[in-house]
């Protein structure tokens, strides 16, 4: 009987700890990183910006804020199955941005198969994670090596477009974009707390316009 109890014991003792390391869905809350770009510019001088990559996650809707030193600001709002919208302000006007459907499409495409290649012997620590690495080798986009973590599983595609069904956090990253400039990213926090449904609204006052009338703007 003793032995009976301490196996018994055991096991669950050893459940609980299965449990306690276990992964979590974020479904609900907020992801913040710090953000460093680096540009060139027509003269071919670099440019440094730095600042914070908000994002907001309420079930299907999403919401991500860029706001830099160089005082850039832009917010995007996407939900599963509607349209996605960029708040800016032109002129003095506030307009929410129709995004192009295709092209959201076309970047999201870039990167549906793709394989991982771990780097078991470089691992650091960011916010309080214990990171691994690896390479993600897209079906047509540039490799992109990432630091994340198990700890917590991503099931939106809308929240990193350029690995939109990367299953876990990114803890770090770097982005390289067709015109020469890099973003870096890296996890400042994580928090799953609940989130105001307002947040994921377009705001009164501003006028909605479709992206091809934006486009038309630009000649």
């Amino acid at each position: 009987m003793r032995h009976t109890f301490i196996s018994l014991t055991t096991s669950f003792l050893a459940f609980i700890s299965l449990n306690l390391s276990a992964q979590t869905s974020f479904i609900e809350g907020e992801i913040v990183y710090n953000v460093k770009i680096e540009a060139v510019n027509p003269k071919l001088e670099k440019q440094i910006s730095t600042g914070e990559l908000k994002i907001k996650v309420k079930g299907n809707a999403v919401l991500k804020e860029l706001s830099l030193s160089s005082g850039f600001n832009n917010t995007l709002l996407f939900e599963k199955g509607k349209d996605a919208y960029s708040l800016r302000k032109i002129g003095g006007e506030q307009f929410a941005l129709q995004l192009d459907a295709e092209q959201l499409k076309k970047k999201q495409l870039k990167c549906v198969n793709f394989t991982t290649e771990e780097y078991t012997n470089d691992i650091k620590s960011i916010a309080n994670f214990k990171t691994e690495k690896a390479k993600l080798v897209c079906n047509d986009a540039p490799p992109l090596l990432i630091y994340y973590t198990k700890e917590w599983t991503i099931n939106n595609e809308f929240l990193f477009e350029n690995f939109p069904f990367f299953q876990f956090l990114p803890l770090a990253y770097d982005i390289k974009n067709d015109d020469g400039s890099q973003f870096h990213f890296e996890l400042q926090k994580i928090e799953a707390t609940p989130q105001d449904n307002g947040a994921f609204k377009i705001p009164e006052g501003y006028k909605i316009i479709s992206y091809e009338e934006y486009k038309s703007w630009q000649h």
